[in-house]
C-alpha cells in the first residue's frame, strides 16, 4: 500500500485556517527539488474538504519564491520575510 508524503502549510495571509498539502510519493519525488528549495510554494491539485479540514492533493508543485518581494508591497506586510524550515 502506498503511503503519502504529507506536507503541511499554513494558509496565505488574510485567509484563516490551515490547508494540508498531500503529495503522493511519485509526485513528491518528481518535485523534490522544488519542495526542498522553494521559499514560497505554489500547489495545483484537487481540493478536498471535510467539515473545517481542507486538503489539497498535489498534482504539480511550483517554486514561486520570485514573488515573495511583491507580497510585502501588495499586502503591506510589516514583518520581514523569512524562510520556513
Amino acid at each position: 500500500m502506498l503511503q503519502p508524503v504529507a506536507l503541511r502549510t499554513t494558509s496565505a495571509y488574510r485567509e484563516t485556517g490551515i490547508a494540508n498539502i498531500i503529495a503522493w510519493p511519485k509526485v513528491f519525488e518528481k518535485y523534490r527539488r522544488v519542495v526542498l528549495s522553494a521559499s514560497l510554494l505554489g500547489v495545483e491539485g484537487t481540493l478536498q474538504r471535510e467539515g473545517l479540514v481542507i486538503h489539497v492533493v498535489a498534482q504539480r508543485l511550483v517554486d514561486l519564491s520570485h514573488l515573495l518581494g511583491t507580497l510585502s508591497d501588495c499586502d503591506r506586510l510589516n514583518a520581514p520575510l523569512a524562510r520556513s524550515e
